[in-house]
């Protein structure tokens, strides 16, 4: 039963009935008696007051907006998809309120406003500052979680250049002087401008091997072949290592090994970016680079909270954290 129902029955008007249930007593005032039948019909019917609707009414609004361009499904094992977990863990601590908005892919994703007030929105992936617009015209709070902020966000990013430097020189002190990249450009849409991810661990890639003399084999730039495909060409460029963006392209490129009967660590060694848990449970266990996704989460829940009490608290700064090599079986030393 809805208030407007409950005000019906009673012969009384909505605002009544809402200004008792709110405990408002500001310029108000109602007899004890009607009071008590107020509060015995919302008992009888059960009813319970929004907790989303009375919080976006509170003056001191402390609902959080979490804005995503894709389906909840693809958050399962994602960095973002950790981070929020530890985000959401501060922001409940902290007595603030959050919900969820999923808008549909489009082909460059728009973070659209919500249609009620928030005091600070959190987004997700963002490769250009053009797709948080609105929010910008908002002046609204907001806080970029693995991607990209105008000047009026913040962004909380993991160091990308130095995740990958960090990969290299692990196979580097191994002996592996034939590294091969597995980069994600293959499956990304043309259009679409690349994540920073996507474009820092293949500058660093690069960086890397000039520096150290190391051929840059190719296939990091491979768009249109398959991950079996670009094994088959690192393979006859003789690598002894190869870096996979992530656990899906990973697995995909121990599929391909198996097939071809080479093992692992001993004739070849891979290594993948992201922690996801089923990581160690590969065949051998994957060496990663594990995305720091508790701090990131922690981080951007402690910046939302400061802008909600001064807004221009890091208003288009970044803030970096860098991850962590986690050493297991599918990497070992060079053998000729």
């Amino acid at each position: 039963m809805t208030l407007k129902q409950i005000a019906a029955e009673l012969g009384i008007s909505y605002s009544t009935v809402s200004r008792v249930i709110n405990g408002y007593d500001r310029n108000f005032s109602v007899k004890p008696e009607l009071r008590a039948r107020i509060l015995e019909k919302v008992r009888e019917t059960q009813f319970s007051p929004d907790p989303l609707y009375r919080s976006l009414r509170m003056k001191n609004n402390r609902q959080i907006s979490f804005i995503f361009p894709y389906s909840i499904r693809e958050l399962e094992g994602t960095v973002v998809g950790d981070a929020v977990f530890f985000l959401e863990e501060e922001l409940s601590r902290n007595h603030f309120r959050f919900h969820y908005l999923f808008n549909s892919r489009e082909a460059e994703a728009i973070y659209r406003l919500p249609p009620w007030k928030a005091a600070g929105f959190l987004v997700p992936d963002v490769r250009d500052p053009e797709q948080v617009e609105e929010l910008e015209k908002s002046e609204v709070p907001y806080v970029v979680l693995n991607g990209v902020c105008g000047k009026n966000g913040t962004a909380v990013m993991t160091d990308d250049l130095w995740n990958m430097t960090c990969a290299m020189e692990h196979l580097f002190a191994l002996g592996h002087r034939r590294i091969g990249y597995l980069n994600c450009n293959r499956i990304q849409s043309p259009e679409l401008r690349p994540h920073s991810s996507i474009t820092d661990r293949r500058e660093a890639y690069l960086a890397f091997c000039r520096r150290n003399g190391l051929e840059a084999l190719n296939g990091f730039d491979d768009r249109t072949h398959s991950t079996e495909e670009i094994i088959r060409l690192l393979l006859k460029q003789k690598a002894s290592a190869i870096v996979a963006y992530d656990l899906p392209i990973a697995l995909e490129a121990l599929h391909a090994l198996w097939k071809k009967q080479i093992r692992i660590p001993e004739e070849i060694s891979v290594l993948c970016f992201n922690n996801h848990r089923f990581a160690q449970y590969t065949i051998p266990p994957l060496t990663t680079l594990e995305i720091p996704a508790r701090e990131m989460g922690k981080a951007a829940a402690e910046i939302i909270m400061k802008r909600h009490e001064d807004p221009s608290l890091a208003r288009g700064e970044t803030v970096s954290f860098r991850g962590k090599l986690i050493v297991r079986g599918s990497t070992g030393p060079y053998r000729k």
